[in-house]
């Protein structure tokens, strides 16, 4: 009997161990996968106090320096090189949302535009809310439509011509603010790096920003046209001088001012050679286009000063000559502004600086210089005789109220 109840005790025993053997498993898998989930919080804690951080602290620096800091080259402009050095990139962050990056030229070989660029994150601060004002983001801004005389889609983004675009820096907050842009561009180098900006623009805006049609119906981004040419009144070959410490600084006619340029590219005694940037260049110079060639072949409308909203100007003394390459009645641009630098324009083909004020005026433009520049050429003549640098002068025509 002793024997019977001691194997019913351990029989027992037996078939409890069995019984409470899965309930232990399943503890102590519920235990290990506790414990994973501990070490996998502990990580993404510890991920959480380093790379946000990291990051938060870099977006606070970047939204004081307006996000101009130098940043690695992407993939699609990694091989850009100018003057066998490396192109630095600048990340822009503009009022109202509007943000772009832009390929700038080494700080050793331009010591004036990148730097400032580079610095604030902003270049002529006047000129950007004057582009604000010219192209204002609306709901309705840059938007297509269906046209309804053929049921095909209709393009109505506003049209931007910007004549001496250098690197674009204002071309492209132009084409953030949903312009169809024309840049003007004629330094190769130059042109290169814009190219590449505007390369940089398509890849972050799924292909509208390099002319493609193929925009939906809620799109608001604009394209730039990059022509690599001066804006001219005729077509021709010419000499391109620009100034030694900033590349993007040129002008054609031989100037002769003040303003320290040297020669690009042009060697009387060699078809071509290479200059000063390491481009090489033909002997017979840069081309220049004449500009209504360029807004006729590129379907700008005519009379048309809702369309036509932006006109700027900026070729270090060519700006008459390039006003004069198109009619500024034909095609009326709502808002035009241009760089007024009486040395430049006397030495750039011998220009006179009132003959560039009295064909704007004559244009039906009202400038924010006009009640200091007078009515009569003599009164011109003595206001301009005191300008002993350059300044940028905005201008909107008469009828318009906007």
């Amino acid at each position: 009997k002793i024997y019977q109840i001691g194997g019913i005790v351990l029989m027992i025993v037996l078939l409890s161990i069995l019984m409470l053997n899965p309930a232990a498993k399943q503890n102590q898998s519920t235990s290990r996968q506790s414990e994973r989930s501990s070490e996998k919080d502990k990580t993404d804690i510890s991920d959480s106090m380093s790379a946000p951080n990291t990051q938060k602290i870099a977006k606070e620096k970047s939204q004081k320096s307006t996000r101009s800091v130098p940043r690695p080259i992407t993939e699609t402009c990694k091989d850009v090189l100018v003057h066998d050095q490396a192109a630095i990139q600048a990340n822009i962050s503009l009022p109202e949302k509007v943000e772009f990056s832009i390929l700038l030229f080494p700080l050793n070989k331009d010591k004036y535009i990148s730097a400032k660029i580079l610095k604030s994150g902003l270049y002529e601060k006047e000129m950007g809310d004057f582009i604000s004002r010219a192209l204002p983001l609306a709901s309705g801004n840059g938007n297509s439509s269906p046209s309804t005389a053929s049921g095909k889609i209709k393009d109505d983004r506003p049209w931007a011509v910007d004549i001496g675009a250098n690197v674009g820096f204002h071309s492209l907050h132009m084409a953030k603010r949903g312009a169809r842009v024309i840049s003007f561009e004629p330094a190769p180098d130059t042109s290169t790096l814009l190219k590449c900006s505007i390369d940089l623009l398509d890849a972050n805006s799924d292909g509208r920003a390099t002319g493609d049609t193929s925009f939906d119906n809620n799109s608001t981004m604009g394209s730039i046209t990059l022509i690599k040419a001066g804006a001219s009144d005729v077509r021709a070959m010419e000499k391109m001088p620009r100034h030694p410490d900033s590349p993007g600084m040129t002008t054609f006619g031989g100037a002769t001012s003040s303003f320290p340029l040297e020669e690009l590219g042009i060697d009387k005694n060699s078809t071509s050679r290479m200059d000063s940037t390491g481009l090489e260049s033909e002997a017979n110079g840069i081309p220049l286009v004449r500009v209504e060639d360029i807004l006729i072949e590129h379907g700008l409308p005519e009379n048309d000063p809702g369309s036509l909203r932006l006109l700027k100007v900026d070729a270090e003394g060519f700006e008459l000559r390039a006003l004069q390459g198109f009619n500024l009645t034909r095609f009326p641009f709502k808002f035009l502004t241009f760089e007024f630098f009486p040395k430049m324009l006397r030495g750039s083909g011998q220009s006179d600086p009132v003959d560039l004020l009295i064909l704007v005026r004559n244009a039906g433009y009202k400038c924010d210089t006009d009640e200091k520049v007078g009515s009569t050429r003599k009164e011109m003549n003595e206001w301009v005789n005191k300008i002993r640098r350059h300044e940028n002068i905005y201008c909107q025509l008469r009828e318009s109220s906007d």
